[in-house]
């Protein structure tokens, strides 16, 4: 049993676009322990996104980096895309929950990293039953 309130951690984008703007808003309305910020490919990131619980990462982190990172998470959530490599896969190793938010028409069900994604959540219903048509419908969620 736990001892103490999950620390989740958030990755993703932040600048001001359909999917920096979600993930800038689960920042401030939901308890994040930190927010690895991935630097968006063409426009990078908008500083009047960040806090103090913001570190700046990349694609191709270093494994130490992403260790760093890690160190005292609970959990990890993302929407859309799993950002950064190897990410998941370190995570998944230390036994901290990973948890990605699908957006179905980005949804692609080939990647080698949902391996290590423990529970997809689905914001709709149609997304839910494509999750569970690409085989993912057994650690599917619906919210």
């Amino acid at each position: 049993m736990r001892s103490h309130i999950a620390r989740v951690g958030l990755v993703g984008l932040a600048y001001p676009s359909g999917l920096g703007n979600t993930t800038r808003e689960f920042s401030r309305q939901l308890p994040f322990d930190r927010w690895l910020v991935i630097p968006h490919g063409r426009h990078g990131v908008d500083p009047s996104f960040l806090d103090e619980r913001c570190q700046i990462g990349a694609i191709d982190m270093p494994v130490e980096a992403i260790d760093a990172w890690l160190d005292g998470l609970d959990a990890v959530f993302a929407i859309q895309a799993v950002y950064a490599r190897g990410l998941w896969e370190r995570a998944k190793a230390r036994g901290i929950l990973t948890v990605l938010m699908v957006n179905a028409e980005w949804f692609a069900p080939a990647l080698p990293e949902l391996a290590f994604v423990d529970r997809f959540l689905a914001p709709t219903r149609s997304c839910a039953a494509m999750l569970e048509r690409t085989g993912f419908g057994s650690r599917t969620r619906f919210i």
